[in-house]
């Protein structure tokens, strides 16, 4: 039998669904790409994770998190292996301090997810603390997938939200986000980059303008 993932966006603070899942919607059109059913819940989006887990009853739940909702992703990581799924941690905090996301997760991801959550599904990885090499080509991971995602509430967000660094759309515009690198090629002495030592690369321009015109073309952005 083939295995489910479900990909978990967690917290209820406002201010922090200002933009969709980008990093889970990477992941999971990778997943999809390699043949494998996953389905994105997103409580920052409204949706009540412990009702949607009952209901796709999944036998992988990998959960994201920055530092700011990270209580809110251990809150969900309990009740995810309460409910006898295999939990996996991943994300900026995961990766800083993976120890301490352990406690509350079967297996915790440090760095990007593809690969790990590729291999987690397919090679029986059941605990532990692990990471996979930074994939060198960003065009191989397929436009985020986004058709996973409640879209039409992140579209939406001028309507949604005041005071974001979005203050210069008019209200009524349809907002979408798009990422074109990954890596950082500066130190900030604040930021996990300074140690992490992840690659600077960049989508092809091709792929870009493709997603420019995907995001004009299906979603009127």
């Amino acid at each position: 039998m083939s295995k489910k993932v479900a990909l978990i966006n967690p917290g209820h603070k406002k201010s922090f669904s200002v933009n969709e899942p980008l990093n889970l919607g990477f992941i999971a059109s990778f997943l999809e790409k390699n043949n494998i059913e996953v389905k994105i819940i997103d409580e920052l989006a409204g949706q009540d994770v412990k009702k949607e887990l009952e209901k796709y009853r999944p036998n992988i739940a990998g959960i994201t998190a920055t530092t700011a909702v990270v209580p809110d992703a251990y809150r969900i990581a309990d009740l995810s292996r309460q409910m006898g799924i295999l939990t996996v941690m991943g994300g900026v905090h995961a990766t800083v301090l993976p120890e301490e996301a352990l406690l509350h997760a079967d297996i915790v991801v440090k760095g990007e997810g593809e690969l790990a959550m590729l291999d987690i599904v397919r090679g029986g990885i059941s605990s532990g603390i692990i990471s996979r090499p930074f994939i060198k080509d960003i065009d191989e991971i397929p436009m985020p997938a986004r058709h996973l995602m409640d879209i039409e509430f992140y579209l939406k967000v001028r309507d949604r939200i005041s005071g974001t660094h979005l203050y210069f759309a008019s209200l009524g515009m349809r907002i979408g986000a798009i990422l074109t690198t990954r890596g950082c090629p500066y130190r900030c002495i604040f930021c996990h980059n300074t140690w992490r030592g992840m690659p600077v690369r960049f989508n092809s321009p091709e792929r870009v303008v493709a997603e420019i015109k995907h995001l004009i073309e299906r979603y009127n952005i």
